[in-house]
């Protein structure tokens, strides 16, 4: 009875605090109000990301904000709040002030989302007016606001991470201004977009009778847990951004006309085609690359991925010889770039066709995680590694010099971990 009666004078409590923001809205769904009300209770650390959190449950959630006493810090990072959920979450923050951290990285809120005026009413029935940019500005919220594609609008976080300026620039210059920071998170080196692999079984490998297989590449099953992959090989200017040098060869104007600049690192003057694959580095290299960059941005780890990881990646669904789901060689060139296409050098690596996935495939090869094993056996069951120990790293892909044939979806390769060539580059997956 009395849990009754609370539970009743809590909705009616929620309303009352509210005032029914506006009144042409629908009112949120009072079973996920209830849910997050009892999730954030005594809370003051709170972690939901990639819960596949849409408008209806940032709705929900910002209406249990706003009874919430101790909850200080929101992780909803990876999840797909858009226009919606940007406004109940920017009037919940016009009610509560305890919060002083909250993150939404990888969703769906734009600089016109962030900057649209909603108007709700007071408990005096006066009109406030309220955006959730001002409202972030208004309580000095720390927010991670990245969209990595051509639109994107960075949501900047200075050195200190003080809210309470103008930080929705447009990306180039925001990139200018992190040149003058201090220590930045790993995010504002746009490493472009994390894509979420979802977890199950997938068949890699290529059967015999597949044009072009090769014995090394005995079909099997893995089992994958879900995973985060860069969709983009790592560029030179990330790589530079961070390790404070650019090993390629293709450097010169002469490879990138259209993106070739001369960035400053700790002082140092740096060229860069800024949008090329950085290549010309061992796989020591790259995973220190990674090591660093877990330092960074201690959030997450990160490592280059596995065989079994880089495969169905580059697969993106397809079962075929090749990504465009033929077993022949016919619009290879749209999805990857090789010598019939490339002009014997390395092209901007967001320029061709992405998969399903959402991969592009890169102009190089790329190193993964496992040593190499010519058997293929250590790469079965559940989210293999490879052998524990050999002599050469796999390799995967194909790339600028490459026939067709080596861009195959199944192709193995490998290479020294401590040899260096201007075919070589990575990604990152991180957890």
């Amino acid at each position: 009875m009395l849990n009754t009666l609370i539970k009743s004078l809590t909705s009616f409590l929620l309303l009352l605090t509210i005032g029914l923001a506006n009144s042409a809205n629908a009112a949120p769904d009072s079973v996920l109000v209830e849910k997050y009300i009892k999730e954030f209770a005594g809370q003051s650390d709170v972690d939901l990301r990639n819960q596949n959190i849409g408008d209806k449950e940032a709705e929900a959630l910002a209406e249990a904000l706003i009874l919430n006493k101790t909850l200080q810090r929101l992780n909803l990072n990876f999840n797909n709040i858009g226009a919606a959920g940007a406004r109940a979450l920017a009037e919940a923050l016009s009610f509560n002030n305890i919060l002083s951290e909250l993150y939404l990285e990888r969703n769906n809120i734009t600089l016109e989302d962030a900057t649209k005026e909603y108007i709700r009413k007071d408990k005096n029935g006066q009109n406030i007016i309220y955006t959730f940019r001002g409202e972030l500005e208004k309580n000095k919220t720390i927010a991670k606001i990245l969209k990595h594609d051509p639109q994107a609008i960075a949501f900047l976080i200075a050195a200190g991470g003080k809210a309470g300026s103008d930080f929705w620039l447009p990306k180039d210059f925001a990139l200018k201004i992190a040149e003058t920071t201090a220590k930045l998170s790993a995010q504002d080196f746009d490493l472009g977009q994390f894509v979420t692999i979802q977890g199950g079984s997938y068949d890699i490998g290529s059967p015999e009778d597949q044009p072009g297989h090769r014995p090394n590449e005995k079909p099997h099953s893995v089992e994958l847990s879900l995973y985060f992959i860069m969709d983009a090989a790592v560029t030179q200017e990330s790589y530079a951004r961070i390790m404070g040098e650019n090993p390629s060869e293709f450097k010169d104007p002469k490879y990138c006309p259209l993106s070739f600049k001369e960035i400053e690192v700790k002082g140092n003057k740096i060229a860069v085609c800024a949008d090329h694959p950085v290549e010309n580095l061992s796989w020591d290299d790259a995973n220190e690359f990674a090591n660093r960059l877990s330092e960074l941005d201690p959030k997450y780890k990160y490592t280059l991925p596995t065989e079994a990881q880089l495969e169905v990646a580059f697969r993106g669904g397809t079962n075929t010889a090749y990504v465009t789901g033929r077993n022949d060689e016919a619009g290879v060139g749209d999805y990857v770039w090789y010598n019939g296409n490339s002009g014997n050098q390395t092209r901007p690596v967001k320029s061709t066709q992405k998969n399903a996935f959402g991969i592009y495939r890169s102009s190089v090869w790329e190193w993964a995680q496992d040593w190499y094993e010519e058997s293929y056996a250590s790469s079965t069951g559940l989210g293999p590694q490879g052998p524990t120990w050999g002599v050469y790293r796999v390799i995967r892909g194909g790339g600028w010099g490459s026939g067709a044939s080596c861009c195959r979806s199944a192709f193995r390769n490998s290479s020294s971990p401590v040899i260096r060539y201007a075919r070589l580059g990575f990604r990152l997956v991180r957890t």
